[in-house]
């Protein structure tokens, strides 16, 4: 196999991966890690590590990761999970200092870091540290455009009974960037259409409005139907 097949290969891998990470597929996602693997393949780490995680095996995803950074050392996204992991498990010390390590790092992502820190913060009980942190993401460009901190903004936002700054974050982001039909993409789109409907409903008595964002996201991720039983009461849908 030739570098070009093999870089072929890898990257219908990851897809293939991410699909099923969104999915919560992890026995398929443990699959991939392994034929990456073979493939001597440092992205296994990351895909071993989060479908662990995700059956609950903690330890065995943070040893996995601590396993891939010896081996290299410098590798932000493996330090960008592993203080991801580490937040999530409020070791919030840990989860600091991995995401000072992967800003450090040659291929530092500056807007992934900057999610997670706020993410971080979040945890945390700093909520308007959070929000600072997230609001300057919303700038970037619309091919670099990542759903995963705008959702978090628009959920704080909803938290917070800042219902219209809601509705508004979103209508801007559906206009850069119109819902995608298929795929992980999809289902976060879903998630987005389901807190507008949210804030919709709860800022502005918007039913219409709520019921029509709420069947825009059943119809791109069907599996949301349990978080929008609280719109039942509001009519037919």
């Amino acid at each position: 196999m030739d570098a070009e097949e093999a870089l072929r290969i890898v990257q219908e891998l990851g897809q293939e991966a991410e699909t099923a990470l969104v999915g919560r597929d992890w026995e398929r996602a443990l699959e991939i890690a392994d034929q990456l693997e073979r493939l001597q393949h440092v992205a296994l780490y990351e895909v071993r590590a989060r479908a662990l995680w995700g059956q609950g095996r903690r330890s065995e995803a943070l040893l996995g990761l601590a396993e891939g950074l010896r081996r290299v050392p410098r590798h932000g996204p493996m330090w960008l999970l592993l203080g991801a992991l580490q937040a999530e498990a409020e070791r919030f010390e840990e989860a600091e200092a991995s995401l000072r390590n992967a800003m450090r790092c040659p291929e530092a992502d500056p807007a992934a870091i900057g999610y997670q820190f706020a993410l971080l913060r979040l945890r945390e009980g700093r909520v308007e540290e959070a929000l600072a942190l997230l609001e300057p993401l919303e700038e970037l460009p619309t091919p670099a455009l990542d759903l995963e901190p705008l959702l978090l903004r628009a959920r704080i936002l909803g938290q917070l009974g800042r219902h219209a700054e809601g509705v508004e974050l979103v209508d801007r982001v559906l206009e850069r960037s119109p819902p995608i039909a298929e795929g992980p993409e999809a289902v976060r789109f879903a998630a987005l259409l389901v807190e507008r409907a949210k804030a919709r409903w709860l800022g502005a008595g918007d039913r219409e409005g709520a019921l029509e964002d709420a069947r825009a996201a059943l119809a791109l991720s069907p599996q949301r139907e349990g978080e929008l039983e609280w719109l039942a009461g509001l009519g037919p849908g």
